[in-house]
């Protein structure tokens, strides 16, 4: 088999175990993203204000309350998706 097929035929087959994994890891991967977008907010908001205080020479505040209540609706929302058990109560099977 030619480099060729064989390079398309290793991503096809990553993509899918990717996919898979997505789907079975899948509050995992949802916290990771909300982790990763608060971390790249974060970081602009810092540069922001790095080029800020060096255009203007005064210092900027930071504002860090945004970032916590994206915190607390995430988790809000987290709690809400929860899905609850519920027992059985004896056997309902219908032969």
């Amino acid at each position: 088999m030619p480099a060729s097929l064989i390079i398309p035929t290793i991503l096809e087959v990553s993509a899918v175990v990717l996919l898979v994994l997505g789907f079975i890891f899948e509050k995992k991967l949802i916290a990771f993203e909300d982790r990763a977008a608060r971390a790249i907010a974060r970081a602009i908001r810092k540069r922001r204000a790095r080029n800020l205080e060096a255009h203007t020479g005064r210092p900027a505040v930071m504002q860090e309350r945004a970032v916590t209540q994206v915190a607390y609706e995430s988790m809000a929302q987290e709690q809400e998706e929860k899905p609850r058990k519920k027992k059985a109560s004896g056997s309902h099977r219908v032969a």
